[in-house]
């Protein structure tokens, strides 16, 4: 009767760790993968701080943009004392355009009295005068110019700060995501040990109850006892290493208010979550296709955008400054200031060129040096991708093979623990033996589970690496 309870203590425990690897079926209360990244990326701070980095960046947009508003101006003059008595008043309105960097003003000006002759321009007709006209740079400022390039630039920050999110969220993802791994290795390993420690509790009080009835030997129960302090050791070692791992995956797991929560125990997942992907294509397409999608890539690919934007800039900023200025204006109402009733148009040109130019120089061969650095980046970046990636899959196979070993492995423990409790029973073995391969067994599974702790974080490494979402 006795060994028959071993051999059921012995076959429990095997049932337990099948469960415990092959079983996929999710309760209603367990945290999953899913679920878990999805509050991750709705509410952990470091996703919404880059969140307000993006507003941020469309704020300032808006503010770049400031540069191209209509401008109104309302001036009045007056002479209060001596030998004029004049007064003016005008209303300009000033429009800066995109295109050619063109500058386009319209008004209107009135005025009375008399004026100094260095002041004659203020003179206009009873009904005052109307005028419009533009600025345009002909060399210098024409095909781009700090308020175009500063526009460029902000539109393309809008860009280069979703992809700074989009990558800051893939490597915290990542981050969680092993998290979430190790508490469910941890998880799996304490029930192993409370399941080895009930096996040898139970076998305990059969042993005592035999030993007074002296069908047992004394030594074993005291081996027993032994072994049962052993597994509550291991129970504690595991318990605290399950608390570790929830205080780690708490950092993670965060409210509305932002304040991080431990998940329970009831919320512990039985099994790992079903990471796989199928891998068919050659490394240079995958190599290819994962340039294409990395965030990190198109964030770089932007900074060199804008690197042209300023190595255009500071070629423009060499030319000479060469603009020309029209108008034309026109006086109504009766003859007064002895001003003509007829349209004026008037033209101008203006010329300026520093001689030694430096600023527009050493603002050139700087940006010219930034793009060399850029681009080495960029090489540097795509090579450790192409590193990266080959170590990702050839860590993904290493795993599935010592899986693979060590299922065999925890197969022929098992074997080896049916074996010893029938030598057991034909008297050839005892209870210390039968201990030593209970722990054996338990020992297997958890090198079994960090096996598969180890496939599923090189998958999350995998999907890290290639720029996809772990959550999809």
């Amino acid at each position: 009767m006795f060994y028959r309870s071993i051999h059921k203590q012995i076959s429990g425990l095997i049932c337990l760790l099948l469960l415990y690897f092959f079983s996929y079926d999710v309760k209603a209360e367990e945290l999953t993968l899913n679920n878990f990244l999805k509050e991750l990326k709705k509410n952990h701070p470091i996703v919404l701080q880059r969140i307000q980095k993006e507003n941020e960046s469309k704020f300032f947009r808006q503010s770049v943009q400031g540069n191209f508003d209509t401008k109104l101006s309302v001036d009045q003059f007056s002479y209060h004392s001596g030998l004029y008595n004049g007064n003016r008043g005008s209303v300009m309105f000033e429009q800066p355009l995109e295109f050619q960097g063109v500058n386009l003003f319209s008004g209107y000006k009135i005025s009375r009295g008399n004026f100094p002759i260095y002041d004659d321009q203020f003179l206009t007709r009873e009904g005052g005068q109307f005028l419009a006209g533009f600025d345009l740079p002909l060399l210098r400022d024409r095909g781009i110019d700090n308020r175009r390039a500063s526009l460029r630039l902000a539109d393309l920050d809008i860009v280069r700060e979703r992809q700074i999110t989009l990558y800051t969220t893939l490597l915290l993802e990542r981050e969680a995501t092993v998290n979430y791994l190790n508490w469910i290795a941890t998880g799996k390993k304490l029930k192993i040990a409370e399941e080895l420690l009930a096996v040898a509790k139970e076998r305990g009080g059969q042993l005592e109850r035999r030993a007074a009835a002296g069908e047992q030997a004394m030594f074993d129960v005291i081996d027993n006892n032994r072994a049962i302090q052993q597994r509550e050791a291991q129970v504690i070692s595991a318990k605290a290493g399950l608390r570790e791992a929830a205080i780690g995956l708490s950092v993670f797991m965060v409210d509305q208010d932002g304040k991080p929560y431990e998940p329970s125990i009831k919320e512990l997942p039985k099994n790992f979550p079903l990471l796989t992907f199928e891998y068919e294509q050659n490394l240079n397409s995958l190599i290819d296709e994962t340039i294409k999608r990395r965030p990190d890539l198109k964030e770089l690919s932007m900074r060199l955008e804008k690197n042209l934007i300023e190595i255009d800039l500071a070629r423009n900023q060499k030319l000479p400054r060469l603009r020309i200025k029209g108008g034309i204006s026109d006086d109504l109402g009766e003859e007064a200031n002895k001003r003509s009733s007829d349209p004026q148009i008037i033209t101008g040109i203006n010329f300026e060129f520093p001689l030694q130019n430096n600023f527009a120089s050493g603002q050139l061969l700087a940006a010219e040096a930034q793009r060399q650095n850029l681009q080495q980046q960029l090489i540097n970046l795509k090579n450790n991708l192409k590193a990266d990636l080959e170590k990702a899959l050839i860590n993904i196979k290493a795993a599935k093979e010592r899986i693979i070993a060590l299922e065999k492995e925890l197969r022929f423990a098992e074997e080896v623990a049916i074996g010893e409790r029938e030598r057991l029973i034909a008297g050839e073995s005892s209870i210390l033996f039968v201990n030593l391969r209970e722990q054996t067994i338990a020992e297997s599974a958890a090198r079994l589970i960090d096996a598969n702790f180890d496939l599923h974080r090189y998958y999350a490494d995998y999907i890290a690496v290639t720029g996809l979402s772990v959550e999809n």
